[in-house]
């Protein structure tokens, strides 16, 4: 779960919301409405676009870590070569 924390002009909370479970998004004007299964919020769009920005960093980060466990994996299997498979 990708909860994020929108909050009012004065800098009090106004919502968390859950990123990953938003059912749609629409916008009007400097206003974004997020629909949710658990209510609908209207927040700035400013931070929306924030939120979002963070969300596809940590993914691009995500995916370089599991590409560079993938590689230390390949360089520690063992390979047989295939004359000696098919001797086997």
């Amino acid at each position: 779960m990708h909860y994020h924390k929108f909050t009012n002009p004065d800098g009090s909370t106004k919502a968390w919301v859950n990123l990953d479970a938003a059912l749609a998004v629409t916008s009007s004007d400097d206003k974004v409405i997020v629909i949710t299964p658990s209510g609908t919020v209207q927040v700035d769009a400013a931070q929306f676009e924030a939120a979002i920005k963070g969300q596809q960093q940590e993914q691009k980060d995500t995916a370089s870590v599991l590409m560079r466990l993938t590689q230390a994996i390949d360089r520690l299997s063992v390979r047989i070569p295939m004359s000696i498979r098919l001797h086997m």
